[in-house]
């Protein structure tokens, strides 16, 4: 930049070094080992935020030497100091001060037209309308030439990703991070890890005050609020914002219980399958039938049986989730119900139920 030349040295797909013109290091960049970004020589150790951007450094003392603030969420920098050499910012990348570009890995972003400079290498003709990872509908096992038949259904952030090559993040960064340049995480991960942190840390609170071993239950609360973070981001396409947040709210708790095994009553259960059907795996006529259905069995089994099931419920497969999924979505009748039950067992089909619900909106 302004006829100075800049050697890189890279350790993979990270910078670890800075040369200047003569080839002497002048910068090192210590990494974690899984890459994460600690601190330089020159600029102090890095401070990020949820999405991973750079919002501070700090020396040795702890002492700020530089605050970041980002336009909105697509990266332009507030009151950027020409004389700021430090080249990591937004998303916790390399900015580039002569192109004004922030490298992500696969290709370049320019937060001025919140485009990247390059078409997204992911896409092409295979996974551009069902995604990557197709799921089958209407799967018919019985065809009498013993073939199955089925419907792939769509995939609605596939489509939008793939119809504007350029575009970052399907022009919501809000929703959706991009570390790499050519695969969007949901901010429900985001959503997670930090509801993980709140529960995890009100534990270690509440173990003091009660003179129990700090790490008593950490692990379950960390689980149970990283659930529960990630359900209550959530949206329920054609709710209202304030009726979705209280609805995903709502869920994401008893996910949250379901997860910590803390669900203890065939009320809970009820509860969770209403949930189901407010996030629009289930009509509420649905539900019903399957919160009665449910009590009778619970009724006919032993109070060790009741604790056992109770117990059972947040466990399955990822292949008996899918399954049961598409039966769901042909439309639950009594028929279909009791087949699921007969095949899975009661436990399994209401765990699919309100797993489905923290996958509402991408299905």
């Amino acid at each position: 930049m302004n006829g100075v030349t800049t050697t890189h040295v890279w350790d993979g797909a990270s910078i670890v070094l800075e040369l200047n013109t003569n080839g002497a290091v002048f910068n090192r960049f210590d990494r974690s080992s899984h890459g994460q970004l600690i601190r330089s020589e020159h600029h102090g150790f890095y401070l990020f935020n949820a999405r991973g951007d750079v919002v501070q450094r700090v020396d040795v003392q702890g002492v700020i030497l530089h605050t970041y603030r980002y336009d909105k969420a697509f990266g332009v920098e507030q009151n950027p100091n020409v004389n700021n050499t430090n080249p990591f910012r937004f998303a916790g990348e390399y900015y580039d001060r002569e192109t004004g570009t922030i490298y992500l890995r696969a290709r370049n972003y320019n937060p001025r037209t919140g485009r990247f400079t390059q078409p997204d290498p992911h896409w092409n003709i295979g996974n551009m309308i069902f995604g990557s990872d197709p799921v089958r509908w209407n799967e018919r096992l019985s065809d009498p030439l013993g073939l199955n038949t089925y419907t792939l259904k769509p995939d609605i952030h596939a489509i939008m990703q793939s119809g504007n090559l350029y575009v970052y993040c399907i022009n919501n960064p809000i929703m959706f991070i991009d570390p790499s340049g050519e695969a969007i995480i949901t901010t429900l991960l985001v959503a997670a890890a930090v509801g993980a942190v709140f529960s995890g840390g009100f534990r270690i609170r509440r173990n003091m005050v009660e003179g129990s071993a700090w790490h008593t239950g950490v692990l379950r609360s960390m689980l149970g609020g990283g659930v529960a973070g990630a359900i209550s981001v959530v949206p329920i396409p054609g709710v209202r914002k304030f009726a979705a947040a209280t609805i995903m709210g709502a869920t994401g708790n008893v996910a949250g219980q379901l997860v910590v095994g803390e669900i203890n009553s065939v009320n809970d259960v009820v509860s969770a399958l209403n949930a189901g059907a407010a996030a629009g795996i289930l009509g509420h006529g649905a539900a019903t039938l399957m919160g009665n259905a449910y009590r009778s069995y619970f009724k006919s089994l032993t109070r060790a049986q009741q604790r056992a099931s109770l117990k059972r419920i947040g466990t399955i497969t990822n292949r008996e989730l899918t399954a049961i999924r598409q039966e769901i979505n042909r439309g639950l009748t009594n028929a279909r119900l009791e087949e699921l039950v007969r095949r899975y067992g009661w436990e399994v089909v209401v765990s699919a139920v309100v797993s489905s619900t923290t996958t509402a909106a991408q299905n």
